[in-house]
This record gives structure tokens, sequence and C-alpha cells, in this order.
């Protein structure tokens, strides 16, 4: 088993990590896009995951936990604190894609919505 193929297993404690991006791109094979910091801002933390690589130094979180999930300053909902093939679970919002990439600057993460969950997110905004 090559490095590329090994799992990955980290532990963040009390940190949160911004939405990090350029623009807006489709992703393949599904209904998500990428968003870019000119989109919805969001943030996790206390999180755990035991993931797979998913791409050029994207890891896919297969397991683990949240421990709180903001967007727009706004505490979200989740149905479940468990990460379920590389999503988080919502109460509100549905299931929203997560990845997390590795560089030697450190871990971000990213996110993919479908328009219509980040049209209702935007709307966190206004209030």
């Amino acid at each position: 088993m090559n490095i590329l193929q090994r799992r990955f297993r980290r532990f963040f404690l009390f940190i949160t990590l911004l939405v990090g991006g350029v623009t807006m791109a489709a992703a393949a094979e599904d209904d998500y896009q990428l968003l870019g910091p000119q989109d919805v801002r969001c943030g996790i933390t206390n999180f755990t995951y035991d993931g797979v690589l998913d791409g050029p130094r994207l890891v896919k979180p297969m397991s683990g936990k949240v421990g709180l999930f903001l967007c727009e300053n706004q505490k979200i909902e989740l149905a479940s604190p468990d990460f379920e093939d590389g999503f988080i679970l919502t109460r509100d919002y549905g299931k929203i894609k997560v990845r997390f990439a590795m560089s030697l600057s450190g871990t971000t993460f990213t996110l993919w919505m479908t328009p219509e969950q980040r049209k209702a997110m935007l709307k966190l905004r206004q209030h």
C-alpha cells in the first residue's frame, strides 16, 4: 500500500476553519457546487474524521464527528453529529458535501451545496 492509498486520521480540537476557494464550479456527476469565499461563509469546530483520498490532496471524511457547524455566524442544527460518506447531515438544509484539503501550511476544508441549499443559507445573512 503506497502513501496515496493510506487512510488519514486527524483530530482537531477547538479549531474553526473558514471556507476557502476561488470560484463556484459544478461538481462532477451531481448537483452540488463548490462554494467560494463570496458565497456562504461557514465554519466547522471540534471535529474528527477518518477519510480516504478523493482527488489531489483532497480527503473525503468517511466517518467521524462534527462538533459545531456554523454558516453566516449562525449555528446550523445537525440531524446527526456523524460524517456520512463525505457529507454533514443538517436538520433544515439536508446533506452538505465536505472535503478536507491537506497542504504544507495545514488543513482546510471545502463545501459543496446544491443551488437550493446555497440560496437558503444566504437568507441567513439577512437575520
